[in-house]
């Protein structure tokens, strides 16, 4: 278990003050103490500041035509910029605004059209660059863990809750294509965004490095430095809303960190709920299957199931089209270049323990197109992921993408 280390006031984000709080909580309520501390593990978590905020107030409650002041304690989670450089990364791509969007404009139609709740519920916060939400731990939510990935049970429920945002999402662009329209837009994935570009050649060249000493392997480290370009460009392209393909609004990030369970006291699953939306975008179904297949599935058998299970989900809200899996094991084949660009330049991070966490502070932007410097060298040359990456490599050899 994580050990718990509280931070003292003095180390405090700025934005951080009573006024803030009191506000969150409704406003009527007087602040008695705030208690800060880290809400994920190193290496679990980079691309925002996440902390949990234990806070005890009080306030006055009006019974039977007598004052009475009552003492509370509730938990909530701040959300806000990475550090370093990092922030002028999330910042420029305009990721933390795009989950400010989902949470105050979005998921409450989403809400309405679900019945539901499928992510935490936000409170009002004063400062445009700081998302408050409730803490989902304290109802008994967790993560699950990312290097055992997910067993089929764990995928069906995750991927049943998947289905749900994206029927909400193909049902809100027919009543309110103006306001889904604000989180729609691509961030990463798109020919203007140079250094992302140069970030995943750079990443292919180091995992060329790598493996050009292994035995056998030296033809699968040429054919990735020759490959990369064309995988960039090809992902950008599969990625791009193409209407002849169903479209919904993708998470964007859907995988084994992002999904909570919440379980009965048998360790039944009893409640799905999903995080972290700064990559939402407006494309096929596939690319969200993408990122869990690769990432958070545990044995590739479970596939038929999970894709069964997903457009029985979807078929519920998008009528009058109707999808097959078959029509969805089209599509994933189609976007396959993201399967091979998610399996070079995310799984390593995915797969890393968090002993050997990266550490992301003090990096600046060439860093991450150096294939010499690269804070990532290290998650390339982890035992799990060297494990993994034979099978990887020569599936996509055989279906000719490298």
């Amino acid at each position: 278990m994580q050990e718990v280390v509280w931070m003292d006031v003095n180390s405090w984000p700025e934005w951080l003050n009573e006024t803030m709080v009191s506000k969150a909580l409704g406003g009527n309520v007087k602040i008695i103490d705030i208690s800060l501390e880290t809400a994920v593990k190193s290496g679990e978590h980079y691309l925002s500041t996440i902390l949990r905020a234990e806070i005890k107030y009080k306030n006055k409650v009006n019974h039977k035509n007598n004052e009475k002041i009552t003492y509370n304690k509730t938990n909530v989670i701040f959300k806000t910029y990475p550090c370093g450089f990092l922030k002028q990364f999330v910042f420029d791509n305009g990721m933390l605004m795009k989950e400010i969007k989902m949470y105050t404009t979005i998921f409450p139609i989403f809400t309405e059209i679900l019945g539901k709740y499928i992510a935490p519920k936000h409170l009002e916060s004063q400062e445009k660059e700081v998302l408050i939400l409730e803490d989902l731990t304290m109802d008994g939510f967790k993560v699950s863990n990312r290097i055992e990935k997910l067993d089929l049970e764990h995928c069906i429920h995750a991927i049943e809750v998947l289905a749900d945002f994206h029927g909400a999402s193909y049902i809100m662009n027919k009543k309110y294509p103006c306001i889904i329209h604000h989180v729609k837009k691509e961030v990463q994935y798109h020919e203007n965004n140079l250094f992302q570009k140069d970030f995943v050649i750079n990443c292919f060249n180091m995992v060329s490095n790598e493996i050009k000493t292994w035995p056998g392997f030296e033809k699968y480290s040429t054919k990735l430095r020759e490959c990369s370009e064309n995988i960039w460009n090809d992902t950008c392209k599969v990625l791009l809303p193409n209407e002849e393909h169903i479209m919904v609004l993708n998470h964007g990030d859907f995988w084994t960190n992002n999904i909570l369970f919440k379980y009965e006291n048998d360790n039944k699953i009893k409640d799905v709920k999903l995080v972290d939306f700064q990559f939402c975008r407006w494309s096929t179904v596939a690319i969200d299957l993408q990122i869990f297949f690769m990432t958070s599935v545990r044995e590739k058998r479970y596939l038929p199931s999970v894709i069964e299970s997903y457009t029985a989900r979807l078929n519920k809200y998008i009528h009058p089209q109707y999808i097959t899996a078959e029509v969805v094991t089209k599509e994933l084949q189609r976007t396959e270049c993201y399967g091979l660009l998610l399996s070079v330049c995310i799984l390593p991070m995915v797969l890393l323990n968090s002993s050997k966490a990266l550490n992301f502070g003090n990096t600046s932007k060439s860093d991450f197109v150096d294939d010499t410097h690269n804070p990532l060298l290290n998650a390339y040359k982890d035992d799990t992921y060297k494990q993994l990456l034979p099978e990887i490599l020569r599936y996509y050899d055989e279906i000719g993408l490298l």
